[in-house]
């Protein structure tokens, strides 16, 4: 337990150096933001800016790119309602999500670029202490997925018969 226990806080100093180094470490933001808004696309005749944060898709709240993505393949062809928030105000934009057929390309139904993190610049003096906080929650975030995924693989293994026991 001790060599793992080492191992983690090892992470932590080698995430908190580099994040020290770069002199940023990413943050989640509160609601997916709008990064790039494609020409002649649905979202920009709909008056989409870069910038806006989209905080709800026909009033369900939008809490990540990823969930408001699944969310808007199944409006495909309809028009919907989405609220932006911009310069502090809300906005109600209506774009149409185009269908399968109507869509270029390497675009999804809008026509948007969407992040869901950003990087944040601290002081210097600062810097090691925010980068000591992400290391560990990165330490904690790939020490989770290897515990998870060596589980999966035990299980898959006992569960296929492959195991052999020592007599």
């Amino acid at each position: 337990l001790a060599g793992a226990f080492i191992n983690m806080v090892f992470g932590v100093l080698v995430f908190a150096f580099l994040y020290t180094w770069a002199g940023a470490v990413p943050a989640t933001l509160p609601h997916p933001r709008v990064d790039e808004v494609i020409q002649n696309s649905p979202a920009q005749k709909a008056g989409f800016v870069q910038g806006d944060e989209i905080i709800s898709l026909n009033q369900t709240a939008a809490k990540t790119s990823a969930a408001f993505i699944e969310r808007i393949q199944t409006l495909r062809g309809k028009q919907v309602e989405i609220v932006v928030l911009r310069d502090g105000k809300n906005a109600t934009l209506n774009p149409y999500v185009r269908t399968e057929k109507e869509t270029p390309d390497g675009q999804g139904g809008l026509g948007i670029v969407m992040v869901d993190t950003e990087l944040r610049r601290y002081p210097a003096w600062q810097m090691p202490f925010y980068g000591i906080v992400q290391g560990g929650k990165d330490s904690y975030m790939f020490s989770k997925m290897i515990l998870e995924t060596l589980g999966k693989v035990v299980v898959d293994l006992v569960s296929s018969g492959k195991v052999t026991r020592s007599p």
